[in-house]
């Protein structure tokens, strides 16, 4: 089965097309930026290799398969900051917050952390054993914390991982992945149920 994303849960100022003005930047979901302008065919965003044709974006400011949502919208009252040198120095007026839901209905968190008890509770079984027995479509390194930091490109970024600090020098979760690997018995899963109770916080 084919991994699909759900969008959910927007929240923030509503914004939606029709509210778009010339002279605003647009920030899609791979990070690539578009500033808005009036042309014959209606609202475009102009970028630095391609531009985007919002006439076939959803009112929502969503696009097909999702790849190119707008995921924050920027302004400056500034006309000298409308050259693209100065876009980052622009004001942030609406940006989406928004969970994401994996194939089974659950989001990467709750998938993390039942994958982990489960781990916990039994310490002879292997990640991808465990999705396999459920059903579960395979995240990224058999891992919901490195999913959750894949983009356009399917890589996971170590430091936008929601649960490791990302030590230099050290590796996943900061040594503990290596010590579960290695651990049996009591210590493995002593170790499984530190993991599944991390903190999740998004970068």
């Amino acid at each position: 089965m084919e991994k699909e994303f759900i969008k959910v849960h927007f929240t923030g100022l509503k914004f939606t097309k029709s509210d778009l003005k010339t002279g605003m930047v647009v920030v899609i979901r791979c990070g690539d930026e578009f500033q808005i302008l009036e042309t014959p065919i209606g609202l475009v965003g102009v970028g630095d290799t391609y531009w985007l044709d919002l006439n076939e974006y959803e009112n929502d400011l969503t696009i097909r398969d999702g790849l190119l949502d707008i995921i924050k919208i920027k302004e400056t009252n500034d006309r000298y900051k409308l050259f693209r040198a100065n876009w980052g120095n622009m004001t942030t007026i609406w940006e989406r917050t928004e969970e994401k839901l994996w194939s089974n209905g659950l989001s990467l968190e709750e998938n993390h952390r039942k994958m982990w008890k489960a781990l916990a509770d039994n310490p002879l079984m292997e990640k991808g054993e465990y999705l396999r027995k459920n059903n579960i479509d395979i995240p990224k390194g058999e891992c919901f914390a490195c999913e959750s930091t894949c983009g356009l490109s399917d890589l996971g970024e170590c430091d936008e991982c929601p649960i490791c600090e990302h030590k230099d020098g050290e590796t996943c979760l900061n040594g503990k992945f290596d010590k579960w690997l290695d651990a049996t018995g009591f210590e493995r899963a002593k170790i499984a149920n530190e993991i599944a109770n991390l903190e999740w916080k998004e970068k």
